[in-house]
């Protein structure tokens, strides 16, 4: 019998108790500790004989744990990788990988030759839908590909990315980092190329204090939250109407802090462009508060278009020069379109038979870096040609 692989957490949010489901049920895997720096984290997994840390370096000098599942705030995650490392351990990384440029370069530098597994979290790459998009383009259903259009409309931003500590680019950067980097890994997993030159254009028009403005006459500081707040019956940022309104509901104790504080600096939209080495174009844009939720990708080539719809796990493909229509319709129930079960199963295969990821090192890395210069070409308004 092959000795299952010796797993371990660090951060204990939604993230991290998400993987752990999956753990617990694998039975390839044993969740042998977990760390956080909040007790109130830690409690239940006392409870199941599993062993509990409040220290990072501690936690890594665990000989029960042979990997590591990295889940906690985004700032982190290059300190986190370079230690664990370091200590010979095999790494699962929520991404992105990092939020500067310098780190991020520095750590693949760094780690880029070690034996051990190393995936990241582009759980997209697993799911069965995107799949069966990729071999049907890299079948050449629609012939050379030519152009992407891209959106991602998210009607539960303002839950996900503003009530809690993603609302600061101290600790995220960008939320082109946070969200809009799942379609850019997608979209250049299918283009096949590094991207070439990248511009892009961002604001924050709904949350923060513009929004306050707008909704109040007037900014509201950073102490404000639903649960004491006087339209919290009204606004359809609650935490209280995000459940009854939208169904959105993640955990009993999300974080409330009012999205329209003062302190909110991350943009809530952005349109991107991008040229691939091969000379593919993207065209991309990210809403972070729409009504609906809505992810879809429309690929172009000399021979026909393929339309994905993940809110129906639906592709389409029609031809040029033809009345010809082709539906596929694929079967997925698992969180992320099932990609966090694929994700998980290519660690383990990966483990075993030191095959090549799906998510590679170098993926995540040109994936985090795609969205750091984008950020960057908001930030400075210019074209950035991509390095690495």
């Amino acid at each position: 019998m092959v000795d299952k692989i010796k797993f371990g957490i660090v951060g204990m949010g939604a993230r991290g108790k998400k993987i752990a489901e999956i753990f617990l049920k694998n039975d390839n895997i044993d969740l042998t500790a977990v760390c956080d720096n909040d007790d109130t984290q830690l409690k239940e997994w006392k409870k199941k004989s599993i062993d509990t840390y409040k220290d990072y370096d501690r936690f890594l000098q665990d000989s029960h744990v042979d990997a590591v599942f990295i889940a906690t705030p985004d700032s982190m995650h290059v300190d986190m990788v370079l230690k664990a490392s370091k200590m010979n351990k095999h790494i699962l990384c929520e991404k992105p990988i990092g939020i500067n440029k310098d780190e991020v370069t520095s750590m693949y530098n760094e780690i880029k030759g070690r034996d051990n597994v190393f995936l990241a979290g582009y759980v997209l790459r697993y799911a069965p839908l995107l799949q069966k998009v990729k071999k049907l383009i890299e079948g050449g259903v629609i012939g050379k590909l030519v152009n992407v259009e891209a959106t991602d409309h998210i009607n539960y931003g303002g839950y996900a990315f503003f009530h809690d500590w993603h609302r600061k680019k101290v600790n995220t950067h960008s939320l082109l980092l946070q969200k809009a980097t799942h379609s850019l890994d997608i979209i250049k997993w299918m283009v096949d190329s590094k991207p070439k030159l990248l511009a892009a254009f961002g604001g924050l028009d709904v949350f923060g204090s513009r929004g306050a403005i707008s909704l109040f006459g007037h900014t509201i500081g950073n102490d404000l939250h639903c649960c004491e707040c006087d339209n919290r019956m009204t606004c359809g940022e609650s935490i209280e109407n995000c459940e009854k309104i939208k169904d959105i509901k993640w955990s009993d104790n999300w974080p409330d802090s009012c999205v329209y504080s003062d302190e909110v600096d991350v943009e809530d939209n952005f349109t991107a462009m991008i040229q691939y080495e091969n000379d593919v174009k993207l065209s991309y844009t990210l809403c972070l508060f729409t009504p609906e939720y809505k992810r879809e990708y429309i690929f172009l080539g000399d021979k026909g278009k393929l339309q994905v719809d993940d809110t129906t796990n639906t592709i389409t493909i029609t031809y040029r020069g033809s009345k010809d229509t082709d539906i596929y319709k694929v079967v997925a129930q698992g969180n992320h379109m099932d990609g966090d079960e694929g994700l998980v199963e290519d660690f383990i295969k990966c483990f075993y038979t030191k095959s090549k990821p799906i998510a590679s090192l170098e993926d995540s890395v040109i994936s985090t870096l795609t969205a750091l210069e984008l950020q960057d070409s908001v930030d400075h308004k210019k074209i950035v040609t991509f390095s690495l």
